[in-house]
Order: structure tokens, then C-alpha cells, then sequence
């Protein structure tokens, strides 16, 4: 697979409702003995006597800078930023060369009057992932980063400091590769307690070539100055079968004059579909979740809520874990079994049963795992052992077939 690499320097300043087009500069930066161009783009009202944050980001490999500043040009237009981009000749950055970060934020330094409290980092595929190895282990004391794609074969601990204090902004399209690996990332950076959030660009594969780019690029710069005026309550995972629908219920608070705009995306749209809001009220909203009913598995969910103007933005995560529907009809309505307790997370009873059933056990993939017959009204069963999960337990005898779900935690 073609692999890709960005490097790019921006420099982020107020948010302005007026857009106007940037000054291009160009220039260049010596790393290690060798030249490299340094591509820039300089809001038209510069004015030295104010200090603009800056940001740094990374070409894809097979690339180039100037690819990189066109497309972020929208981050440039409506936020006022300055934008430096180094070009590595399409080439992903070699381990050595990390300087080349540093060497390109000192050069705008040297041109530009730089926050350098507020120093940030993106870019897009290798060099994406090259971000996530380099600036997570204290490279630079980023105020936040936002890679873009990442190439990567896995997640090793070896090479990404997981307990990173650094706010973290992974986006990732549905369509990409590495979409999966991603995903798992995300989950181990918030396991760990990492600042980090999420966008999912649905329909996107691996590149930079899609019409909302540049808003996602803006979307993440929010995310990453983030105002703190919006906050929703947290969704603990949620278990399911796939032919049940749920409700949800997200509190809000909203502490600014702005209305909030709510967006809700899951990670698979064709098994899950995006949940839809069903009512809002008050400071609440509620959210109906229907998976496809053919399918399974764990996935992901993303509530995002932003004020109108876009400056603010929070967001919450969590996992439907949806267990595949066991089609099996009773026989005799009258004639229903009781297990207790339910959840359970050791012993499990079953009572009011008929001598001589026989009882099975289903996991979400409907492979029976359980099969034994019940000699009397009672029996009791050791869970200890069972993935947590949701499951079918079946119990068939002589005047009843019947099936109700199971819950271990």
C-alpha cells in the first residue's frame, strides 16, 4: 500500500467571521546538511506586535508541502493563522530527523512573532503515525496534536506513550485501512485517560482529496481549544440484541448565549446507522439506537455537541455491544422457565423447569457453547467462566420450547 507524509507549519490566531485570502511565502530550512524547502502562508493582516500560536503538520508520503497548504487553505482563510510547510521530497520523516519539527517551529519563530505557548502538530499518514510516536514521548511541549490518517500496522505500547498528557485530536476516514487499528487506538488512549477525542469522516478512505478537509482541519482546532462552555453527561456501554431498539438519554449543560447543534455518527453506519434524535427537552436529548438485525459485534458511538458558532465543541463516546438474534419460537406460551439473577456474574439459578429438558447456551454469534439435559425443577449454573456479554439460553422439553436472554457482567 501507497504510503503517505505531511509536513506542514500553521499558526493559528483569533477566530474572525470575515475571510480573507492569505500571503503564500516561500523560503526554506536546513536539517541535518540538507536543504528543504518551507512553504508558507501568512494571514494579509499580519500584525508583528501580536503573538499567533502556531501549528506544525506532516505531508503524507508521496506528497508535498505545497499539496498540504492548498488543502488546509480554509484553516488559513477563516481562522488567520500562518502556515509553514516543510517538504521532505514525499518522503516519510527517518527517526533521526525529528529535529526537523523543532528546526521548522524555531524558523517561524525567527519570521513571525509565535505564542510559544501554543504550539500544535497534524499531518497525514507515516508521518501521521511518525506524530503519534514522537509527540506523545515530549518531542515538543505541544499544546495539542491532530493527526490525520495514521499509518500504522498496530499498537505497541513500546512506541506510543499511552499515558500522554498532550490533548490528542485523531480523525480517521471509514474507508481507510487503518480504520480499525484507529479506532483501537482511540479506545486505549481513553482507557488510559488520555485528552483525547474522535472524528469519523464516513465514506472517506485514505486521503486528503474530500470537500470537508479543510473543515475537519478547522473542527479539530476547535476541538483542541475548546472553550469548556458545553459539557454532556457520560453513557456507560451499552449492550444489546440486534433486533432490539433503544432509547438513550444525553444531559446537557450549555453555560454560553449560543444554541447547541448536536452531531451523532457510529462507527459502522451500515450496521449500526447513525442513532437519530428523537426528542429534546429541556437540557436533554434522546437518542434511539437500531442496530441491523442480521448483525453483530461492538461499535462505536460519537455524540459531538457544538454552540452555533462552532468555537465550542465537546464530545462523549461509547460501545453498543450487540448480540446476534436466535430466531427460536415457543411452543407453549404458557410453559416459561426463570433464571435469576440477571445480569450474573457467578452463579446463575434456573428454576421452574421441566424434567427431562434439555438446556443450551448461545454466544452473540449463535454457536452453542452450553448443552446439558436438567434432571430436575432447579439447577444452578457457574458463570464465572463466560466472556461478559449478552446471550440465549433455550431450554426444549417435552411440552415447551422456550428462550430468554442472558446477561453476564
Amino acid at each position: 500500500m501507497k504510503r503517505f507524509f505531511t509536513f506542514c507549519i500553521v499558526v493559528l490566531f483569533a477566530t474572525s467571521i470575515f475571510i480573507k485570502a492569505a500571503v503564500n511565502i516561500d523560503t526554506a530550512i536546513v536539517v541535518n546538511k540538507v536543504k528543504h524547502k518551507l512553504l508558507l502562508s501568512i494571514p494579509n493582516d499580519y500584525n508583528k506586535a501580536k503573538k499567533y500560536p502556531l501549528v506544525i503538520g506532516l505531508h503524507y508520503c508521496g506528497g508535498t508541502s505545497q499539496e498540504f497548504r492548498t488543502a488546509i487553505k480554509l484553516v488559513t482563510d477563516s481562522l488567520k493563522i500562518i502556515v509553514a510547510c516543510p517538504d521532505n521530497s514525499s518522503n516519510e520523516l527517518a527517526v533521526n530527523d525529528s529535529n526537523m519539527i523543532t528546526i521548522a517551529i524555531d524558523s517561524a519563530r525567527s519570521l513571525y512573532n509565535i505564542d510559544t505557548t501554543k504550539v500544535y502538530l497534524t499531518g497525514m499518514s507515516c508521518n501521521s503515525d511518525y506524530i503519534l510516536q514522537h509527540a506523545l514521548n515530549k518531542l515538543y511541549p505541544f499544546k495539542g496534536i491532530f493527526p490525520w490518517a495514521p499509518y500504522t500496522s498496530g499498537i505497541n505500547p513500546k512506541y506510543y506513550n499511552l499515558n500522554t498528557k498532550i490533548p490528542i485530536l485523531l480523525s480517521i476516514g471509514t474507508e481507510d485501512p487503518n480504520y480499525v487499528i484507529i479506532l483501537a487506538l482511540y479506545d486505549s488512549l481513553k482507557f488510559h485517560k488520555a485528552n483525547v477525542n474522535l472524528i469519523i469522516e464516513q465514506g472517506i478512505g485514505h486521503t486528503l482529496a474530500f470537500a470537508d478537509f479543510g473543515k475537519m482541519m478547522v473542527k479539530s482546532i476547535y476541538y483542541l481549544n475548546d472553550t469548556n462552555t458545553i459539557s454532556l453527561s457520560s453513557q456507560a456501554d451499552i449492550a444489546m440484541m440486534s433486533n432490539e431498539s433503544k432509547d438513550i438519554v444525553i444531559k446537557y449543560k450549555n453555560k454560553s448565549t449560543h444554541k447547541i447543534k448536536f452531531k451523532i455518527q457510529s462507527s459502522n453506519p451500515s450496521k449500526v446507522p447513525n442513532p437519530k434524535i428523537t426528542s429534546q427537552k429541556g437540557d436533554s436529548i434522546v437518542l434511539n439506537i437500531s442496530p441491523a438485525i442480521t448483525i453483530y459485534g461492538k461499535f462505536s458511538i460519537v455524540i459531538e455537541a457544538t454552540d452555533s458558532l462552532g468555537t465550542s465543541i465537546e464530545q462523549i463516546t461509547f460501545h453498543v455491544n450487540v448480540t446476534k438474534f436466535v430466531d427460536v419460537k415457543n411452543v407453549n406460551n404458557n410453559y416459561l422457565f426463570e433464571i435469576y439473577p440477571n445480569p450474573a456474574s457467578d452463579l446463575l439459578n434456573v428454576r421452574n423447569i421441566e424434567a427431562g429438558s434439555i438446556l443450551q447456551i448461545f454466544d452473540i454469534t449463535g454457536n452453542e457453547i452450553l448443552s446439558k439435559v436438567l434432571n430436575s425443577s432447579i439447577e444452578v449454573l457457574n458463570v464465572t467462566n463466560f466472556s461478559k456479554g449478552i446471550y440465549m439460553m433455550k431450554v426444549t422439553g417435552k411440552n415447551s420450547n422456550e428462550t430468554k436472554k442472558l446477561v453476564v457482567k
